[in-house]
C-alpha cells in the first residue's frame, strides 16, 4: 500500500419519477394492532452529494482512515427537501496491524467441500459507554466496534464464505432514552 491515498466523489443525479416510500401520516389499525402506513409515490428528485476518503499510513503498522459521505435530496415536484436521505456519515479509525498469526483450519478431510477451509482469525470487539441522569429518567450512550483491525476473513461454517468475505469493522453509537 502506498503512504497516502485520497478519493472524492461527486454526483449529482436528476431522477424522473422517482418511487419512494411516503407516510401518510394516518396509521392503519389491523387486528393485530395498529401500523404505520406508507403510500408508494412518485416525484421528480434531484439527489446529489459526495462521498470521501482519507487514508495515511503514519507507521509501518499505524494507519489512518477517514471516510464521509454526504447525501442531500430535493424533491422537484413540490420544492421541498426529498424525506428520507442518510443522515451524514463520517467515519475516523486508527488500525495498527498485529500481523498474521499463523490460525488454520485443518481438521477435514481432503477434497470433502468445494474450497478448502479458510484461515483461521483473530478478532478484537470493543464495547464502552455511560449512563446519565435526564428530567425524570436515565439516557444511555454507548459506542461498539465489532472486528476492530478491519480483519479480512471467511468463518468456515458461513456458506457465503464460498463468494465473500465475512463483516469487516462495524462501529455503531447508540442511544438509549429511558421512558
Amino acid at each position: 500500500m502506498d503512504r497516502f491515498f485520497a478519493e472524492l466523489v461527486v454526483y449529482n443525479n436528476i431522477i424522473n419519477n422517482y418511487i419512494y416510500a411516503k407516510p401518510s401520516l394516518s396509521p392503519i389499525t389491523l387486528i393485530t394492532g395498529t401500523y404505520p402506513l406508507f403510500n408508494y409515490t412518485q416525484v421528480n428528485a434531484n439527489i446529489k452529494g459526495f462521498d470521501a476518503e482519507i487514508n495515511f499510513k503514519i507507521t509501518k503498522k499505524l494507519t489512518y482512515d477517514g471516510k464521509a459521505s454526504i447525501v442531500r435530496g430535493w424533491n422537484k415536484t413540490i420544492n421541498d427537501w426529498l424525506i428520507f436521505m442518510p443522515a451524514d456519515r463520517y467515519i475516523n479509525t486508527l488500525r495498527y496491524d498485529f500481523g498474521k498469526w499463523g490460525l488454520t483450519t485443518n481438521r477435514t478431510p481432503p477434497n470433502s467441500d468445494y474450497v478448502p477451509p479458510p484461515p483461521g482469525y483473530n478478532l478484537v470487539n470493543v464495547n464502552t459507554g455511560f449512563q446519565f441522569p435526564t428530567r425524570k429518567t436515565t439516557a444511555n450512550i454507548e459506542l461498539a466496534c465489532t472486528n476492530l483491525a478491519n480483519v479480512v476473513y471467511r468463518d468456515y461454517l458461513n456458506r457465503y464464505r464460498y463468494y465473500a468475505d465475512d463483516l469487516g469493522r462495524d462501529i455503531v453509537l447508540r442511544f438509549k432514552l429511558n421512558f
